[in-house]
């Protein structure tokens, strides 16, 4: 068995080890940024509602079905409120458990 060595100089092993860490960085921010954007379109939704009709008036002691305009939602101790509105003139409002 013959054994060959090779001898590099400083700058040559500086490179090559600098060539290769960043090799597996580019990989690793690639890989990164794929997972992120591939992530981002699949998890990114919104629903909006307004609640301006299809809430009761008083609280539902068991499980309803009640039609707001984002579609069918199964509501309990619910009802349309005027606190807390962002845009429009009703909420839902929670009843509190105390």
């Amino acid at each position: 068995m013959k054994y060959t060595s090779t001898i590099l100089t400083m700058t040559e092993f500086v490179n090559a080890t600098f060539s290769i860490n960043s090799l597996k960085k580019t990989k690793s921010t690639l890989l990164l940024l794929a997972v992120f954007f591939m992530g981002w379109n699949v998890s990114s939704g919104q629903i909006s509602e307004g609640f301006e009709s299809g809430l009761p008036s008083s609280y539902d002691t068991v499980l309803t079905a009640r039609t707001l305009g984002s579609g069918s939602w199964q509501v309990l101790q619910v009802i349309a409120g005027t606190t807390g509105v962002n845009a429009g003139t009703k909420s839902a409002q929670l009843q509190s458990a105390t």
